[in-house]
């Protein structure tokens, strides 16, 4: 924005109050920049947040949709007025009469009264133009702040797109926490049975049976262990019995043992004969 510009904006409340609307706005056409500043950049959503509150905002959309009397939003129109005529709000069209009301509110401070008697035009007319003007005002600020919430959400398309392919690619799980629970219970049981093959007296895990302790479980059929008990007895009740087992890396020379009861002998994996 060139300085002259810039200077006069700011001397239209000081100095050049007592031109009329019509003349300010032509001298500001006529400044190098004309009225709308014309290659400024554009204003961002954290500009705005040091010119507007979200307070403020919401008066100017009550006033934009006549929920407000006009009284309610002059205390904005000074920052607006700047922010337009610095040419901050590229692609917001306002009519002649429009941009002299806004002059003469926001950048002379004027009355509607006094711009009523300036332009001559009924008091409802103008009130009624202003209001448009403030509904394109309202309309752009906010585009300005929504624009900026997507972008901080989604910094560009590509990660809006991918966000989309990966939202539609997630489905829900039919199988619940007990179906998990009971297929891990079950393959743990393959691989069980499955590393004990060469054993013969491998037990299978019976219905409703606890699979932690099946690791506890003496192997052997029943012949073997009928052929270890003939050995032992001698017409006496053995303190603790052996039979031969196909599992390598057996403590005991490939014998897994049964110990006394109340632990003694326990190292060797001895279970105890109870007379």
């Amino acid at each position: 924005v060139d300085d002259a510009q810039r200077r006069l904006v700011t001397l239209l409340a000081f100095t050049f109050r007592d031109f009329s609307a019509t003349m300010a706005l032509t001298m500001m056409q006529d400044a190098p920049g004309g009225s709308d500043g014309g290659g400024a950049a554009a204003l961002t959503a954290s500009e705005l947040s040091f010119v507007m509150s979200p307070h403020d905002m919401k008066r100017l959309g009550m006033y934009a949709r006549n929920m407000a009397d006009h009284h309610l939003v002059t205390d904005l129109l000074p920052a607006i007025a700047r922010l337009f005529f610095l040419g901050r709000m590229p692609g917001l069209n306002l009519s002649m009469v429009q941009k002299a009301l806004l002059l003469g509110m926001g950048l002379q401070h004027n009355t509607v009264d006094a711009l009523v008697g300036e332009l001559k035009l009924p008091a409802n007319q103008v009130l009624a133009l202003f209001n448009k003007a403030v509904r394109k005002i309202n309309k752009h600020l906010s585009t300005i702040i929504e624009k900026d919430t997507e972008r901080s959400v989604f910094a560009s398309r590509s990660q809006r797109e991918k966000a989309a392919r990966s939202a539609q690619g997630m489905t829900v799980t039919a199988q619940t926490l007990a179906d998990d629970m009971e297929d891990g219970a079950q393959e743990a049981f393959k691989k069980l049975n499955a590393s004990d093959e060469s054993n013969t007296g491998v037990l299978t895990l019976p219905d409703g049976a606890d699979g932690n302790m099946m690791q506890y479980a003496v192997g052997g059929d029943d012949e073997e262990w009928g052929a270890a008990l003939e050995a032992k007895a001698n017409g006496k009740v053995p303190r603790s019995i052996a039979i031969k087992s196909s599992k390598s890396g057996t403590p005991g020379a490939g014998e897994l043992r049964a110990g006394p009861a109340g632990g003694a002998g326990g190292g060797s994996g001895a279970a105890p004969i109870l007379g």
